[in-house]
């Protein structure tokens, strides 16, 4: 139960994240780079696995480049935490706590939520209930805790994977390329995450 409990504050804070980032990175990519009209941050959750996605498609710049401007954004994230006020914090969970308990209003929800149970087999019926008390955990001090943990360009734990696609016609070209590693083997990738899940969520 104690790992049980460990994973859905993780899963609380990833999504927590995500609505402190919504914002700021549209703002940031395609108000003020006006990088283009495709612009996204999330959670996701897949193959038992919670993660944070930007998304970003131009007709203007080609993958290198925006792949170094969603690489900046998220080098300032940190920042962004900081400067959240605890009670907009609070204010995020809150809603994620509501819209967690809210009664399935058609018989296709509830049938779909347990089929996510069902398919995967993990069975944690009472995942929403569980998920909202990981919610009324998080402050600023976890999602600070949780991206200097996961996601600081010096932690060991980051786990960054890359997908770019460009177009028969490349837009600009990018001026100041970063670095950034890509993994060429993914099956090595998956293989070196420890605590990857095989049968789903907890």
């Amino acid at each position: 139960e104690e790992a049980v409990r460990a994973a859905a504050l993780d899963g609380a804070i990833v999504e927590v994240l995500a609505a402190i980032l919504d914002q700021p990175y549209f703002d940031t990519l395609r108000t003020k780079q006006q990088l283009g009209y495709i612009v996204f941050s999330g959670a996701r959750a897949q193959e038992g696995v919670r993660s944070l996605v930007f998304i970003v498609q131009s007709a203007s710049y080609d993958s290198q480049y925006l792949l170094n401007a969603v690489a900046g954004f998220v080098d300032g994230i940190e920042a962004i935490i900081a400067n959240t006020p605890e009670k907009d914090i609070t204010g995020f969970a809150q809603g994620l706590i509501d819209k967690k308990l809210q009664k399935d209003k058609r018989l296709a929800q509830e049938l779909g939520r347990h089929w996510e149970e069902i398919l995967p087999g993990t069975f944690r019926w009472d995942r929403m209930q569980v998920e909202a008390a990981a919610l009324k955990k998080v402050d600023k001090a976890a999602v600070l805790d949780f991206f200097r943990r996961y996601m600081a360009p010096a932690s060991p734990e980051r786990r960054v994977l890359a997908m770019r696609v460009d177009g028969s016609a490349k837009g600009a070209s990018a001026q100041g390329e970063r670095e950034v590693a890509i993994p060429a083997d993914l099956r090595k990738l998956r293989g070196a995450m420890d605590l990857l899940p095989e049968r789903g969520f907890y």
